[in-house]
């Protein structure tokens, strides 16, 4: 596949399919789990929250418990 990918990779496009060679800084597959985190303020405005993915708004971090900072609870992801 010689076709490099700035933005949205197309559905189209396997996942399996993509190399680094095509995939550039900031390239996204939402529909396939794969999102691009960043602090632009263009995340802000279209989603009102930053640390989301700019292309989807998805926030995929549990701000609450990260805030909480309980070590009792350091290993409840390692469980699931």
């Amino acid at each position: 596949m010689d076709m490099k990918f700035k933005r949205v990779v197309p559905d189209n496009i396997r996942v399996e399919d993509l190399t680094p060679l095509n995939v550039s800084c900031g390239a996204t597959k939402c529909n396939d789990g794969l999102h691009c985190f960043s602090f632009e303020k263009s995340s802000i405005r279209n989603f009102d929250s930053e640390r989301v993915c700019y292309q989807c708004g998805v926030d995929l971090i549990e701000w609450d418990r990260i805030h909480a900072n309980n070590i009792k609870d350091a290993n409840s992801s390692l469980s699931q």
